[in-house]
């Protein structure tokens, strides 16, 4: 479980395993942008759905817009990891990359 209080040093972090997570929370808490993952739509490929990953971290404004564009994406297969899907998505100089090679569906 993770409390906020008025700053980052109120940071209360309950229920983790590790020390990890709690260095994990406060990072969340306060990057102002992180590495974003996703799954856009995949076209004549063997699955339904492709993973992809942002090249830069993404500033938190502008994430879910982001994310949003990431999941009405039609991408057709084959598709090479770290093909770029979107260049400069959003004018941010941030390119979104596939995560994984696809061959083409042979059906």
């Amino acid at each position: 479980m993770l409390e906020v209080g008025g700053s980052e040093t109120d940071i209360n972090v309950t229920g983790n395993r590790c020390g990890r997570g709690i260095e994990y929370a406060r990072k969340l808490i306060s990057d102002e942008s992180k590495i974003l993952t996703g799954r856009c739509i995949l076209l004549n490929g063997p699955m339904g759905r492709l993973p992809v990953v942002s090249s830069k971290p993404v500033p938190k404004d502008i994430s879910d817009a982001v994310l949003e564009q990431v999941r009405n994406l039609r991408v057709y297969a084959p598709v090479e990891k770290g093909q770029i899907l979107i260049e400069n998505i959003m004018g941010s100089g941030i390119d979104i990359l596939a995560q994984r090679r696809v061959g083409r569906s042979s059906m």
